[in-house]
């Protein structure tokens, strides 16, 4: 094979149809390559700086792009927040962060890394479509039905971070022609409630005429053809709320020369009294997180010193804590405070960062009713805002009929999963299973 046909570059990640890919071994032992290269995801990060060593860890550059997604899907993504603890392990001249939609950090080693800013002078202007309902779902169904109407031939994009409560009661309540016309973009956990529904971003085209997405991808893909975009926030499920950085990098899927065929955002509001110091209520809920993070380890430490004190039946398990660590915060969503590590207890910085996202946009843009207009005209964009408000809903029978289905799933992968467990024959070895498995949300 001659040297201009080498991977230079080496993906590690879930397979990619068509494609052989080498093992990271004979990449790192391939001598014709003199500079070795990585593209890895998130999930896949420990396996592959684990076959590297932590010895040759000052060999490599290692940079994460798109950090803001780690504040948004941690929650939903644990993984993600796992991958990350290796990049302080990294020589601080060897790592860097990257992203166009940067925010603030509650983890205080981030805050102490040096930041750069590239400011660009002449931000594009978007035309954009503002629909502020008392009913999200009903008025996603009818506008891509207007769409489809006027324009029968066009794709239509949907970003909306809410799959069966959200993306399966709109697609379930349009016609059976349009349905089959439908495809949907999510994390593989939710490939059961999805069905046959489910697609991969395989080309760089979207894979059904109607596509909807969940955050997993809001970035990293690049989408090379021109199609309708409607991005959905309801402030019933503060994790959908997108801010305008957010909106921007949804948008900038789309890498034609002649962009968005429309773009559109729909959305409802709020009329919450949240009076409060974002800076207090990070340190408030740090606080609270690293109180867990202690009486984890004061427990175990009891326990030692005083048996008699601490029994096994009064010993409160990791995942226990870990998982009575939710807590919602003004109006916000309930991320867990705290996560497993090796031997131990740590703070969730990242899902912290997204309660504190959540709590900043249920106080400006989604409260009132012209802030989020106000904020997109301040930023040069062309706006048309609309009010709608609508008088007929998707139907009770379909929101259940989709519960019943995602309730049995659940029941049907709890019970593969202890299964699984029931093959493994050490108690290590059957925790390193489990912790491989997510029921889906």
């Amino acid at each position: 094979m001659k040297k201009t046909q080498k991977y230079t570059i080496l993906y590690v990640g879930s397979k990619i149809s068509g494609f052989n890919i080498p093992s990271i071994a004979d990449y790192l032992n391939d001598s014709a390559i003199t500079y070795k290269k990585f593209i890895v995801v998130v999930d896949s990060l420990p396996i592959l700086l684990n076959e590297i060593g932590k010895e040759h860890f000052k060999e490599y550059f290692i940079m994460f792009d798109e950090i803001d997604c780690y504040q948004y899907d941690s929650s939903f993504r644990p993984n993600m927040e796992k991958g990350f603890d290796y990049y302080f392990m990294f020589p601080d001249k060897q790592r860097c962060l990257i992203s166009a939609t940067i925010g603030k950090f509650t983890d205080p080693r981030i805050n102490e890394e040096p930041i750069i800013n590239i400011t660009f002078n002449n931000l594009l202007p978007r035309d954009i479509n503002t629909y502020e309902t008392n009913d999200i779902l009903i008025t996603t169904k009818k506008h891509i039905e207007s769409i489809l109407r006027t324009s029968p031939d066009d794709k239509i994009l949907i970003a909306f971070n809410l799959l069966r409560r959200g993306i399966l009661p709109i697609i379930r309540s349009l016609s059976t022609e349009y349905q089959s016309k439908c495809a949907v973009l999510c994390s593989e956990k939710n490939k059961k409630d999805v069905g046959d529904l489910y697609c991969d971003m395989v080309e760089r085209e979207l894979p059904n005429q109607i596509t909807f997405m969940t955050c997993t991808y809001f970035v990293g893909i690049d989408i090379e053809e021109s199609f309708h975009l409607i991005s959905v926030a309801d402030v019933k499920y503060p994790f959908t709320l997108l801010s305008p950085h957010k909106l921007q990098q949804i948008a900038g899927r789309c890498r034609t020369p002649n962009t968005l065929l429309s773009e559109t955002i729909i959305y409802n509001t709020n009329n919450l009294q949240l009076e409060v110091d974002i800076d207090l209520l990070s340190k408030r809920i740090v606080e609270e997180a690293q109180s867990l993070v202690d009486y984890y380890y004061m427990q175990s430490k009891l326990k030692i010193l005083f048996p008699k004190l601490i029994s096994n039946s009064k010993f409160i398990a990791i995942q226990e804590i870990v998982e009575s660590s939710n807590k919602k915060y003004e109006g916000s969503s309930s991320p867990k405070l705290v996560r497993e590590i090796t031997n131990g207890l740590k703070i969730s910085f990242f899902n912290i960062d997204n309660i504190l996202i959540q709590v900043e946009l249920l106080r400006t843009l989604y409260k009132g009713h012209d802030n989020l207009k106000k904020k997109l005209l301040a930023d040069g964009h062309n706006i048309v805002n609309e009010s709608v408000s609508e008088n007929e809903h998707i139907s009770v029978e379909i929101i259940n009929k989709i519960e019943e289905e995602h309730q049995k799933n659940e029941t049907e992968e709890r019970e593969e999963i202890i299964a699984q467990l029931k093959k493994e024959a050490t108690i290590e070895s059957r925790k390193k299973l489990a912790q491989n498995y997510e029921l889906a949300v």
